[in-house]
C-alpha cells in the first residue's frame, strides 16, 4: 500500500458538533419547520443531494451549496433569520466538528501517507486539522479533485472501478485497504 485517501467529513470528523445545533435550532425557530428533527433532515437531505449532483462542468462549493439550501429554506419554509451568520456558524462547524473516537489512533498507527478529500473549502480543513494536532501528506480539495480532466481523478477513477466500486466511491493507491469501520465479509476498498 503506498497511501491512504480518507474522506473528510462523515469520515475523519462527526456530522454533528454546537454550531450545527445551533443552526439546525435556529432554522427550526425562524421557518415553519415543524421540529428540529425535521430542520436537521432537510439539511441533509438536501446538502447530500446537492453534492451528489455537483461534481464536473455542474460542480459547486460547500459554501454556494450551503447558500442555496438557505435561500430555499428562506422561500420554501419562510425562514426568517441572518443567513449570513448561519453561514458563518456552518463555516465554524466545517473548521471544528469533533473527530470520530478511532481517527487519531489511525493517524499515528497508519505506515503510510494519508491523503485528505473533501468538498469542504481547503481553509475549514485545514483549520480542523490544525485544532486536531492532525497530520496528512496533502488534502485535495475543489477545483483539482471535481475538474474532470485532473489526473488524480481520472486515476482513481479507474482504480475505484477496478474493483467494482460504484461511482462515489473512492479507494486507495496501489492496494485497497480495510477502512476503520471494515468488517470481515466488506469489500476490501475505502467508502467515502
Amino acid at each position: 500500500m503506498k497511501a491512504v485517501f480518507l474522506d473528510y467529513t462523515g469520515t475523519i470528523v462527526q456530522e454533528r458538533g454546537p454550531e450545527i445545533e445551533q443552526v439546525v435550532m435556529r432554522i427550526y425557530q425562524n421557518s415553519r419547520i415543524p421540529t428540529p428533527k425535521d430542520a436537521l433532515a432537510l439539511w441533509w437531505t438536501r446538502l447530500r443531494q446537492y453534492e451528489e449532483q455537483s461534481f464536473g462542468e455542474a460542480y459547486q462549493t460547500e459554501d454556494q451549496l450551503v447558500d442555496r439550501i438557505l435561500s430555499e429554506f428562506e422561500s420554501e419554509y419562510s425562514l426568517r433569520d441572518h443567513l449570513a451568520e448561519l453561514h458563518a456558524l456552518i463555516q465554524a462547524f466545517w473548521s471544528g466538528a469533533p473527530l470520530f473516537p478511532e481517527v487519531r489512533e489511525f493517524f499515528e498507527q497508519c505506515p503510510v501517507p494519508i491523503y485528505i478529500i473533501s468538498n469542504n473549502g481547503r481553509v475549514y480543513v485545514e483549520k480542523a486539522l490544525e485544532r486536531h494536532r492532525l497530520a496528512t501528506a496533502g488534502i485535495i480539495t475543489p477545483p483539482i479533485w471535481w475538474d474532470s480532466k485532473s489526473p488524480i481523478r481520472r486515476f482513481l477513477k479507474r482504480r475505484c472501478r477496478s474493483v467494482g466500486a460504484p461511482r462515489r466511491m473512492f479507494c486507495t493507491l496501489e492496494i485497497p485497504i480495510r477502512p476503520m469501520c471494515w468488517e470481515p465479509g466488506q469489500p476490501e476498498y475505502g467508502l467515502f
